[in-house]
């Protein structure tokens, strides 16, 4: 491992408990090399406890700021808990941000620069050095497979979005690691057949010793303006109670799923980070967690319907209501309404909405519930 220094570009001072979540812009020096990174701390951290570590890589041509907002899992760690890094990738010759997950096509140590980082960030956070994981976007989730293949077993699971695992030549022994893959069948990117994605799976399942015959089910049509569906493939049963998770969309483009930027031909029937985070809160290095001990995204007990809307919503909960807050994917709390806990329904107005996917925050008498809301 090579030394690393750190330039703070916003230096906080940190008590036991944070008061609020705090998005640290940083970066070190690796290899004779700056690169930064940005560090998301929600709001709930304390340094007495270990807490998950997330990386979040862009695509290429992308930068951490642009991931951040589109592949958000900001609202999911201010109630699951966890830490997220994104980190920048390097230009390329052509002067185009990339991660080098080929060293046979490029000199960028990649590999050593993401370790340096996560040796960085667990030096100064309470983490589970079980469960550090990986996702990404496009190059982001290439890079997010090389991971696995190359660091030993400090990844615990990935999340790969429009991106693949190219092969598994230098893999580790042991390669086994929970891998849940996302993909369209129309990505004019990284296509679903040249890259042979049923295939990569196939290998996934083989390495992990899941069963070859998976559970598929077709998730529910949610958005049926967006022009496509999402299809779940789910292998259960590898080594240590490990899985792979496939969730094909269905005429699905180079898009991630459910992003809050309401981009065109991106299927909104799930929410990519949401489903990532179900998938790898299950898992640490060891393989499955216990579900007693599973740090996962609290699963909202509050129905919203319909779901999409153009008008009115009714909100229905398990447990008497608080309060509930709407904010967009940048966190600006739009509509804010007070119930007093005396009922576990209530009707939301979103007229002055504009067309977007916002964030709905339900604080009821059992705890927070976090939820997504299109508005068409």
């Amino acid at each position: 491992m090579k030394a690393f220094g750190l330039l703070s570009l916003l230096t906080l001072l940190f008590s036991t408990n944070c008061e609020a979540q705090q998005t640290l812009r940083e970066t070190i020096t690796y290899d004779g090399v700056t690169r930064s990174f940005i560090i998301y701390v929600p709001a709930i951290y304390s340094n007495t406890d270990e807490v998950p570590l997330l990386l979040g890589m862009h695509k290429k041509n992308g930068t951490a700021e642009n991931f951040m907002t589109y592949g958000d899992f900001r609202y999911i760690a201010d109630t699951a808990n966890f830490i997220i890094v994104h980190p920048q990738g390097l230009l390329d010759k052509d002067g185009i941000t990339h991660w080098n997950f080929n060293p046979s096509a490029d000199t960028v140590d990649d590999i050593g620069f993401l370790d340096s980082l996560i040796e960085n960030v667990s030096s100064r956070f309470s983490i589970d050095q079980k469960r550090i994981c990986s996702t990404g976007f496009s190059q982001g989730a290439f890079m997010s497979f090389y991971l696995a293949c190359h660091l030993e077993r400090k990844i615990a699971g990935i999340g790969a979005v429009s991106g693949s695992l190219i092969d598994t030549a230098g893999c580790f022994d042991g390669f086994p690691v929970p891998i849940m893959q996302i993909h369209g069948t129309n990505d004019n990117v990284v296509s679903y057949n040249a890259y042979k994605i049923p295939g990569i799976i196939d290998i996934c399942v083989n390495y992990n010793g899941c069963d070859a015959t998976p559970t598929i089910t077709n998730m529910p049509d949610i958005d049926k303006t967006d022009g496509s569906s999402v299809t779940q493939f789910l292998y259960e049963n590898g080594k240590n109670g490990i899985s792979v998770e496939h969730l094909r969309v269905n005429n699905g483009e180079h898009k991630w799923p459910g992003n809050g930027l309401k981009t065109s031909n991106t299927n909104y029937d799930i929410v990519a980070s949401v489903e990532i985070w179900r998938f790898l809160s299950q898992f640490n290095s060891d393989g499955r967690i216990a579900t007693s001990s599973a740090l996962s995204l609290n699963t909202p007990k509050a129905i919203l319907f319909p779901n999409p809307t153009s008008g009115t919503v009714k909100l229905t909960s398990n447990h008497f209501i608080n309060s509930i807050s709407v904010k967009d994917m940048q966190g600006k709390e739009l509509l804010f309404k007070v119930l007093n806990a005396s009922s576990k329904e209530s009707i939301l107005s979103t007229e002055s909405l504009p067309s977007n996917m916002y964030t709905v925050t339900i604080h009821t008498d059992h705890g927070i519930e976090v939820t997504k809301l299109l508005k068409l």
